[in-house]
């Protein structure tokens, strides 16, 4: 089974192995710089229990830092979009990466004052705003289409490596140099990473594509004609409860695990499985994507981490085993996520208004990326355990499948125009 290239674009564009002999080093710059961009979620589950230590702030008080700088992303997340859409990538993610790597270095300087600790969480914001995955999708979107899907399960990929690396690398500089100096080897880290290879290279030849694009040169639908469809509706559903249920469970794996009686370190190490994880998923759902229906792919990723919740419920012997899997299981969930919107969003709406549109739905990943882990953190603090949020999780991933599954067809002016039912 087959999914041809929208009309109007296949004739403009050069074949699967012509667009990868041209844009792999975009991918695989937007996979690194991706990666990078993620950091901060991925480590703040192990900065959980040294804060609790040294200042006696409740789980819910430090996920705050992320819900605030969650909703200052989210009102920005559309603006970023548009943008994207009249500059390009490469304008907005230079600056921004700049600006993160720096807001997280200074998390290393909080007081014991919580508002401090919340203040420099929208210093954060500032350099994520500009380094959602809009910034990286948007870019490898407009240089493939036959191999769109594969294409952006690598780039996105990145979430993958760093979920598994972060939680090891910051256990070892918590451990070894303290959780301040953590935070500053992280932000200075990462700016030597990203900075000379976004400058060398990222987006240039995309750049030009969204000039023309500003000029009418893309096929899709008008961003207002597009946010008021029921299509558009349940993408942002969707959106909003895969991530609040996936960052919830993500940030709080370690400390979850930790309830349980698994030392750190150990819940560490087994919290690098949801990125292993993350790679297979993403992988697989770029593979997948390419040749089936997408609704038919969302509808299966989106069930699978009820499997992992369940898991983590059902809990009985073995805790590391437990661990392990649901890690995995959590992690290729977490990998399709990203990929079946950012996918979905340039089948049914087209590319004109693409950085808009992906955008408004990044908009409400962000702040579902914030609430999500404050939500878990709260009811953590009431309960004692985390057994409230896992049963809730369950709900919104099914939610989620059924509002995937029930998107219908492609519409034929820039979808495919024959595709697997």
């Amino acid at each position: 089974m087959t999914v041809e290239a929208p009309a109007g674009e296949s004739s403009r564009h050069p074949s699967g192995a012509g667009e990868w002999r041209t844009g792999w080093l975009l991918v695989l710059v937007a996979m690194i710089a991706y990666a990078s961009a993620t950091v901060y979620s991925f480590s703040l589950g192990l900065f959980i229990s040294p804060l609790q230590e040294e200042f006696g702030w409740s789980r819910a008080s430090i996920s705050g830092g992320m819900l605030l700088s969650a909703v200052l992303t989210a009102i920005a997340a559309p603006f970023v979009g548009r943008l994207i859409d009249v500059f390009g990538s490469r304008r907005i993610a230079i600056p921004g990466i700049t600006i993160y790597c720096v807001a997280l270095a200074l998390l290393a300087t909080v007081s014991s004052w919580i508002f401090h600790w919340w203040a420099l969480w929208l210093v954060i914001a500032c350099g994520t705003a500009f380094t959602k995955p809009t910034v990286w999708v948007a870019a490898v979107s407009k240089s493939f289409i036959s191999q769109r899907g594969i294409a952006l399960a690598l780039t996105m990929t990145g979430g993958g490596l760093a979920a598994s690396i972060t939680p090891i690398v910051t256990a070892m500089l918590i451990e070894g140099i303290g959780w301040r100096g953590a935070y500053v080897a992280l932000g200075v880290g990462l700016a030597i990473l990203n900075l000379p290879l976004l400058f060398l290279f990222f987006d240039k030849k995309a750049s030009s594509a969204s000039r023309t694009n500003a000029a009418g040169g893309l096929a899709g639908m008008e961003a207002r004609q597009a946010i008021m469809s029921r299509r558009y509706l349940q993408l942002a559903v969707i959106a909003f409860l895969m991530t609040a249920a996936m960052t919830g469970t993500q940030v709080h794996f370690v400390p979850l695990l930790g309830s349980l009686g698994m030392r750190q370190v150990d819940a560490a190490a087994a919290a690098g499985m949801i990125g292993l994880g993350s790679i297979i998923g993403r992988l697989g759902t770029g593979f997948l994507l390419d040749r089936f229906h997408g609704p038919q792919v969302g509808f299966i990723a989106f069930l699978v981490p009820v499997g992992a919740s369940l898991i983590l419920l059902l809990h009985e012997g073995n805790l590391s085993l437990t661990a392990t899997a649901s890690a995995f299981v959590y992690g290729v969930a977490l990998g399709a996520e990203l990929d079946i919107l950012a996918y979905l969003t340039g089948r049914y709406f087209g590319l004109k208004n693409y950085g808009t549109l992906f955008g408004g739905l990044i908009a409400l990943v962000a702040l579902a990326a914030g609430i999500g882990p404050t939500l878990a953190g709260l009811l953590f603090d009431l309960s004692g355990t985390y057994v409230e949020f896992l049963s809730l999780t369950i709900f919104m991933f099914v939610g989620s499948a059924l509002l995937v599954g029930t998107l219908g067809r492609y519409p034929g002016e820039f979808g495919p125009k024959s595709c697997a039912v």
